[in-house]
């Protein structure tokens, strides 16, 4: 009786997958191995490259966890627990600085309507429209106290585009 699990793999009629003399496999055109040699060694280099940036960018992390801190920024700012006992009630006892109250009014004309403003640092934006039914954009500094521009929306037959000025006639002969 022939057992199955004490022949010899040979004869049993399967192919050895691991046979390094595969016939059926040919050998490749000169062409197409130098083309193949190439691209190996472009993948050799290009794992090799990645691999040291890895490498960099983890010894540059590592450093930074390991190197202390200690220098201050001009511009850092220092927490009040680290500050010394007396500059800590020297900054407790000064009350905050409140800001100056700013009493400004804005003459209007009679009938005049603000149908919208916007705040900018010291410039204030009214829109408003006026007795008239025009639409004037008021731009005034209350903290200093003055008009910076006013803009009257209209329109004009002259205007081909929202933003074009109007052609003026000129006095040229």
């Amino acid at each position: 009786m022939n057992d199955d699990y004490n022949s010899n793999y040979n004869q049993m009629g399967y192919q050895d997958a691991y046979d390094p003399q595969n016939p059926y496999e040919k050998p490749l055109d000169p062409a197409v191995e130098r083309v193949r040699r190439k691209l190996m060694r472009l993948m050799i280099i290009s794992v090799s490259v990645t691999m040291l940036l890895i490498v960099a960018v983890l010894i540059a992390v590592i450093y930074k966890v390991i190197t202390p801190q200690t220098e201050k920024k001009a511009n850092e700012v220092t927490p009040i627990s680290e500050l010394t006992p007396d500059i800590k009630t020297e900054i407790q006892t000064l009350p905050p600085e409140i800001p100056k109250f700013i009493n400004r009014t804005i003459a209007l004309p009679e009938g005049t309507r603000i149908l919208s403003q916007s705040l900018s640092g010291n410039l204030i934006a009214l829109e408003t429209l006026t007795p008239e039914g025009g639409t004037e954009m008021i731009i005034y500094d209350y903290k200093n106290g003055h008009l910076i521009a006013g803009i009257t929306l209209g329109t004009s037959s002259n205007a081909e585009r929202p933003m074009a000025m109007p052609e003026t006639p000129s006095n040229e002969k």
